[in-house]
C-alpha cells in the first residue's frame, strides 16, 4: 500500500531544508525534472536567497497562476520534499519532484507524490498534458513514470562536459485521455458527456483486398470527416524515431513462427518486463548492460506507441480511421462505430492483385490472397491479442461485392446521424450485416 502524502503551501522553513538537501549531489541527482552540469540548482528560485526575501518578493515567487510549488509532507515524517507544476500556457505543464529525505527513498513516496500531481493537473487544473525530464540512466525513475502511464516522447542532451561527455535525458509525457482511461480501468471505460465523442469516430477494418482504404475515403467525404490511414504509421515512426522499413521488418517477424523463433534467439526478453509492477524499486543486475537494449524496437513498444497515436487521432473527433487495430484500441475511452469491410474471395483476390500490380490467374491469385489473409490475421493477433475476425468487436459488417461505395456511405451517414443524443443506450448492438 502506498504511503499518504500532502501537498502544502511552501514555508520559509521548507525552503531552508530544500537548500540543505540540494547541497548533496546524490540528492540533487534525484530531482526528477531538474538536471544540470556542475553545481546543483533549483528551478524557479534560489533557496538561500528566498529565505530572507521580503514578503512582497516571496508572494511574487510563490503565488503565481502559471507555476505551482508545493511542499511534500508525509504522515509521521513532516516535510520530506518539494514538487512543481509549471504550465506552458497551451494546456500542458512540466512537473518536477524531489524527495529530500534519503531514508524515505524507495518506499513509495515519489509514486504517491506523482499521483497527487496528476490529480491536481488533470482534475483540478483541467490540463491536457503533463511531462517530465528523467536522465536516461535512471532506470528506476523511468520505470516509475512508465508504470503510471507516461511514455517516452524524445531524448535530449542535458549538458555537455569536456571530461565526462554529455548527459542524456528522456522526456516522458502523459495526456488527460490516457490518465482518465487508466484511472477508470481498462474494463471500466469513462463515458464522455459530449455527444460529439460518440458520433464522430468511425473505424474501418478488413482483410487484404477488401477495399478498406477506398471505402474509408469515400465515407469520410460523405460525413465531412477526416480520413486517416498512412498518417498513423508516419506519426508512429516519428515517436519511435524509426523508419517505415524498420516497422515493416518488425511486422514481418510476426507473420509466422520461425521468424519470431530466430528473433528470440538474438534478442532478450522485453527488458522492461524486469521492472516490477508494484511501487517498490528493484535493482537491475549490474552485470547486464540494459542500456544497450533501451533503443531496441520491440513489438510491445511498437503497439504501445501505435495505440497512443490512434487514441490521439480519435480524441480529435470527426474522423474515419482505417485499420491499425483502431477498433480495439479506442474502446477504453470512446465508443466508435466499428465497421468490418469484406467481400468474396473472387472479388478480394482481384482487388489484391490490382493493388500489388500482379497479373495472375484465378487459382494463383486466390492462393496468394489466402497467404496474405493468414499473415494479416497472425500479425493482428500477436500485436493486439485478439482475432481480427472476431465479429463481436464490430458494429457493422459491410459486404462491398454488391453494394456501391456511395450507397454504403449514405447508409452509414444516416446511422451516425441517428446516434446523436443516444449516449446512455448501447446503440451499436446487435451487429448489422449490410448487403444489397
Amino acid at each position: 500500500m502506498l504511503p499518504e502524502v500532502q501537498l502544502r503551501s511552501i514555508s520559509r522553513g521548507d525552503v531552508d531544508r530544500i537548500g540543505h538537501w540540494l547541497e548533496s549531489e546524490e540528492i540533487s541527482y534525484k530531482w526528477f525534472g531538474q538536471y544540470a552540469c556542475g553545481d546543483a540548482i533549483h528551478r524557479g528560485y534560489d533557496p538561500k536567497f528566498m529565505i530572507e526575501a521580503p514578503d512582497s518578493q516571496w508572494d511574487a515567487e510563490f503565488i503565481r497562476s502559471d507555476r505551482y510549488i508545493y511542499s511534500i509532507y508525509a504522515n509521521n515524517h513532516d516535510h520530506i520534499g518539494e514538487c512543481q507544476i509549471l504550465q506552458d500556457g497551451e494546456g500542458g505543464a512540466e512537473i518536477s519532484i524531489l524527495v529530500g529525505r534519503k531514508d524515505l527513498w524507495h518506499l513509495g513516496y515519489g509514486t504517491s507524490t506523482l499521483i497527487s500531481l496528476m490529480e491536481k493537473s488533470f482534475e483540478e487544473f483541467q490540463l491536457q498534458r503533463m511531462w517530465v525530464n528523467v536522465p536516461s540512466d535512471n532506470i528506476p525513475a523511468l520505470g516509475l513514470f512508465a508504470k503510471l502511464g507516461f511514455s517516452v516522447e524524445e531524448s535530449r542532451v542535458i549538458c555537455s562536459e569536456h571530461e565526462s561527455g554529455s548527459r542524456q535525458a528522456q522526456i516522458l509525457a502523459i495526456d488527460a485521455m490516457m490518465y482518465h482511461s487508466r484511472k477508470f480501468g481498462e474494463d471500466k471505460p469513462s463515458r464522455s458527456t459530449d455527444v460529439s465523442s460518440r458520433d464522430c469516430v468511425v473505424t474501418v477494418t478488413g482483410l487484404p483486398g477488401s477495399a478498406v482504404d477506398e471505402f474509408g475515403a469515400v465515407l469520410a467525404r460523405r460525413l465531412g470527416y477526416r480520413f486517416v490511414d498512412d498518417e498513423i504509421l508516419e506519426l508512429t515512426c516519428d515517436h519511435l524515431k524509426r523508419t517505415p522499413a524498420e516497422i515493416e521488418a518488425l511486422e514481418s517477424t510476426l507473420k509466422s513462427f520461425w521468424p519470431r523463433f530466430f528473433d528470440s534467439m538474438v534478442l532478450p526478453m522485453e527488458w522492461s518486463a524486469a521492472y516490477d509492477a508494484s511501487h517498490h524499486w528493484y535493482p537491475f543486475d549490474s552485470g547486464v548492460d540494459y542500456a544497450s537494449y533501451e533503443d531496441t524496437l520491440t513489438c510491445e513498444k511498437y503497439v504501445k506507441t501505435l495505440s497512443k497515436v490512434v487514441k490521439k487521432i480519435a480524441s480529435d473527433g470527426k474522423v474515419v480511421i482505417s485499420g491499425h487495430g483502431s477498433h480495439v484500441t479506442t474502446h477504453d475511452f470512446i465508443r466508435p462505430l466499428n465497421v468490418f469491410v469484406t467481400g468474396s474471395k473472387l472479388h478480394r483476390a482481384s482487388r489484391y492483385m490490382e493493388e500489388k500490380g500482379i497479373d495472375l490467374n484465378h487459382k494463383e491469385s486466390v492462393k496468394m490472397l489466402n497467404k496474405a489473409d493468414k499473415e494479416s490475421q497472425a500479425v493482428f493477433r500477436r500485436m493486439f491479442g485478439c482475432d481480427m475476425l472476431d465479429m463481436s468487436k464490430y458494429d457493422l459488417i459491410l459486404n462491398l461485392d454488391l453494394v456501391l461505395l456511395n450507397e454504403a456511405s449514405d447508409g452509414i451517414a444516416a446511422m451516425v446521424e441517428g446516434f446523436k443524443g443516444t449516449l446512455d443506450s448501447d446503440i451499436f448492438e446487435p451487429a448489422v450485416t449490410l448487403t444489397s
